[in-house]
């Protein structure tokens, strides 16, 4: 299987990436409208889990299109497919630390532009996530660079 790249220069991921990166991890999702819905355990073999009552979401993103140069897909960092479906890297990076790392404490920085606040959390997220692929603990992850 190939390995799945990862890089903290991305943007945005692309929708299939997201869900096998989720898979990966051992989670739960489903699609609910607009929304990538991940779940803190799957209920059988594939991704998608059916609502119920017990369940623990873990978070919600929002499944958006664009043009971005700076997209994370299977073939690696660019620009993507005008058909692409997208989720935003930063707040899906920020939850792979909570799940995997659930001790760490991520400041969101007091940065009034989106843009500063991203780099401000990428630049915590980005390091922990990046020890973690060297050190083995993602197996069948590979950092890539743009």
């Amino acid at each position: 299987m190939a390995k799945i790249p990862f890089s903290t220069r991305a943007s945005v991921i692309d929708y299939a990436l997201t869900r096998e990166m989720i898979y990966s991890l051992g989670l739960g999702a489903r699609r609910e409208g607009d929304y990538l819905v991940v779940l803190r355990e799957r209920t059988g073999g594939s991704l998608y889990c059916a609502p119920r009552e017990d369940e623990e979401q873990i978070a919600s993103f929002y499944v958006d299109e664009g043009f971005y140069s700076d997209t994370l897909s299977r073939s690696g960092l660019g620009v993507n497919t005008p058909w692409m479906e997208l989720i935003d890297a930063t707040d899906f990076f920020k939850m792979m630390v909570r799940v995997l790392q659930p001790d760490v404490e991520i400041d969101p920085g007091s940065f009034i532009g989106r843009g500063f606040a991203k780099s401000h959390i990428m630049g915590q997220v980005g390091p922990i996530l990046d020890e973690l692929i060297d050190s083995g603990k993602l197996p069948g992850w590979q950092r890539i660079e743009g």
